[in-house]
């Protein structure tokens, strides 16, 4: 904001360089994160694939008028799970290599949080999900084939690339801000409130609530909304807050809240994970993983 207001030019000269070389080297980055997203998402659609993106540059260049102003440091792409093999090959095409550990889907590191990562160079991260959620006490509310069918088309130069539904988009940024990462970046943060601001006027809250207590994640949702308020004094309606609030009593919000809370070696969460993993296979390797942890760092 002081890039554009004019302000720099009252800040003392050490500080006012300070900003403007973050405010630079923001647009910078957003710009490189932006070409590295042009370029994946022609080479997925040559190779007939869709993506999903979450969060990133289509995500800030939609909240901010700005964008320079809201610092972005990788790329989260979702894929189709019977995709993902093809998609990380586009990626391995186009010069990306795996980061050690995270480019085997059956490797320990990538199904704990069902995501493949890559690097080309100096470049930021490129994270291929196939689930978008890693914590296995809310994978329901994020079931895959449900999000594809409800996702919307990106207004975007390049096709095939698609967004989250909007109650779905919210619902995941809330239950990443306030459960994945327990409400440790403010930005992220931010990112939710101007969402909420920029809700057209015939926003269903009712509808949003409803399907979002029956999805079991009231409670990062509320923890969101909640912080919204009280840290950056954000008024949110009355009604829909006190049926998410009555919704957390339920022993289905306080039993996944409480194992979004614990750390991942804990015996109840790893289990939650097991269960949440698809084969026999990927338990082992889960349960290998975990044994040689403790065996090490435990």
């Amino acid at each position: 904001m002081s890039a554009t207001s004019g302000a720099l030019r009252f800040a003392p000269q050490n500080i006012a360089a300070i900003l403007a070389a973050d405010y630079t080297r923001s647009l910078v980055t957003l710009r490189r994160i932006e070409m590295q997203l042009e370029e994946i998402l022609r080479s997925f659609a040559a190779h007939q694939l869709e993506t999903l993106t979450l969060k990133g540059p289509l995500l800030v260049r939609r909240l901010y008028s700005n964008p320079a102003l809201r610092p972005s440091g990788d790329l989260d792409l979702l894929a189709r799970p019977g995709d993902l093999e093809r998609a990380a090959s586009a990626l391995i095409s186009l010069g990306y290599h795996a980061v050690p550990g995270y480019g085997d889907p059956h490797g320990f590191h990538a199904l704990r949080g069902w995501t493949l990562v890559y690097r080309r160079g100096d470049e930021p991260l490129v994270e291929l999900h196939w689930r978008p959620v890693s914590l296995a006490s809310y994978q329901d509310a994020f079931f895959p084939d449900d999000l594809w069918r409800r996702s919307i088309r990106a207004e975007a130069e390049v096709e095939n690339v698609r967004l989250l539904g909007p109650e779905d988009e919210l619902r995941y940024l809330c239950v990443h801000y306030a459960a994945e990462h327990r409400g440790k970046r403010l930005i992220w943060l931010l990112d939710i409130a101007r969402l909420l601001q920029s809700l057209p006027e015939d926003w269903e809250w009712e509808r949003f609530t409803t399907t979002t207590i029956a999805l079991g994640v009231a409670t990062p949702v509320l923890a969101t909304f909640s912080d919204c308020q009280t840290i950056l004094n954000l008024n949110l309606p009355n009604e829909p807050l006190a049926a998410l609030r009555a919704a957390t009593a339920s022993p289905r919000e306080q039993h996944a809240w409480a194992l979004a809370q614990t750390s991942f070696y804990q015996p109840r969460r790893l289990l939650a994970h097991a269960w949440a993993l698809k084969t026999p296979r990927e338990r082992m390797i889960l349960t290998r993983g975990a044994l040689a942890w403790y065996l090490t760092e435990g």
